[in-house]
């Protein structure tokens, strides 16, 4: 079945470090047309450089795909990015709802014309001014909560995810607390989609690394908002023997991490920028523990980590605080509190069993990319095969 794709991401392309939204992208590509439209800026900004610098960079190259970071696979032929120009004030009721509106439905126009039967919406934002109108199908991919993030607009999310609702899109949770969110939001048709990892890529490069049986590696976005820097400062303390490996992104999606600085000062940790997957794969297959040192609030609490099958992938023990959706996870061990953590943490620090290492491995294989690209694919196929003519192709002209 022939379709075209719009997804409608909350991260740029380009970003250094992938979620689902890009990985999404590949695989819907590998059946169909795809636009991947940017971030359209959920988050308000701020006088902070980071913050000028990506709406600069928006404003000065609007409509434009930039290259991707060192996370992409080339992209396909059957794929593109393109930049929407929009002001970051998203509420229905703003004066520049209209604007945004108009300046959004410019930016995907090669979408819009194409055949009506043939378009899918497939969006990881709520926010997404009426495009589920021109769609013959509409996918709301929900991975975050995305109102408990600070300085994203709750009522523009909500207002966001009430009109999905109510136009019929199917919904997909990565987490069971978001798929109670979602039915209490109003989506009839909920599917739960937990997060999977490119365990195929970190299986084959981890394995021929050598175990150091004292190593516990955090990867993923530093952020103070979601990494309990003070469990893990306890955990250097408490453990003498434990070398801890942090690596990625610091404070991605705006801010910093000055808790980072006493992790650099310290002989036991190394704290990494951001790395190609292949270097990330290669770091975890030298560790004996996988960590989610994760704060627990109100975004958290819907969060299903990705790290997790890329951990099992390289087939390490994972140990994590006490987020929701990691409660009852095959081969995590889910602590209550700090002492638990800590604890555990102790215990698993040597070289694990390769019975056990075989048996996660096999676990995140289950758990993958090319699977759920696979499910995605057929999901569309499913959708369009019963869809009705779009709305906006129904109103009157």
């Amino acid at each position: 079945m022939s379709f075209s794709a719009l997804l409608l991401s909350t991260a740029d392309w380009d970003r250094p470090v992938w979620t689902n939204k890009q990985h999404m992208a590949l695989r819907l590509a590998a059946g169909g047309r795809v636009i991947y439209v940017n971030s359209l800026g959920l988050r308000r900004p701020s006088a902070r450089p980071d913050d000028l610098l990506r709406v600069a960079r928006r404003v000065l190259r609007p409509g434009r795909g930039r290259g991707a970071g060192p996370a992409a696979a080339p992209r396909p032929p059957g794929l593109r990015v393109v930049d929407p120009l929009v002001l970051p004030y998203h509420r229905l009721r703003h004066p520049v709802w209209d604007l945004n509106r108009r300046l959004l439905e410019h930016a995907v126009r090669a979408w819009l014309e194409g055949p009506a039967g043939e378009r899918i919406l497939w969006t990881y934002s709520p926010v997404t001014y009426g495009l589920e109108r021109h769609a013959a199908a509409t996918v709301y991919h929900c991975v975050d909560l995305l109102a408990g993030f600070p300085r994203v607009d709750a009522t523009a999310i909500a207002e966001g995810e009430a009109r999905l609702a109510r136009a019929g899109a199917t919904a997909l949770a990565s987490s069971r607390t978001i798929e109670r969110h979602l039915r209490a939001s109003g989506f009839a048709d909920v599917e739960l989609w937990e997060n999977v990892a490119d365990s195929r890529l970190v299986e084959e490069e981890s394995r021929g690394e050598e175990r150091e049986p004292s190593t516990a590696a955090f990867v993923g976005n530093l952020s103070p908002y979601k990494v309990d820097f003070a469990l893990l400062r306890r955990l250097v303390e408490d453990l003498p023997r434990l070398r801890l490996e942090l690596a990625g992104p610091e404070a991605e999606g705006g801010g910093g991490a000055p808790e980072l600085a006493w992790f650099r000062g310290h002989p036991r940790v190394t704290v990494r920028p951001t790395l190609a997957p292949a270097e990330m794969a290669r770091l975890l297959g030298r560790a004996s523990v996988g960590l989610v040192p994760y704060l627990l609030n109100d975004y958290t609490s819907g969060v299903f980590p990705m790290k997790v099958y890329e951990y099992l992938a390289a087939g390490l023990p994972v140990v994590t605080t006490a987020l929701p959706s990691l409660e009852g996870a095959d081969e995590v061990t889910w602590c209550k509190d700090a002492g638990a953590f800590l604890r555990q943490v102790g215990a698993e620090l040597g070289l694990p069993h390769p019975a056990d290492v075989e048996r996660r491995r096999a676990l995140a294989r289950s758990r993958s990319w090319d699977a759920r690209g696979a499910q995605a694919l057929f999901l569309v196929e499913r959708l369009l095969a019963k869809a009705p003519e779009p709305l906006a192709a129904r109103a009157p002209r």
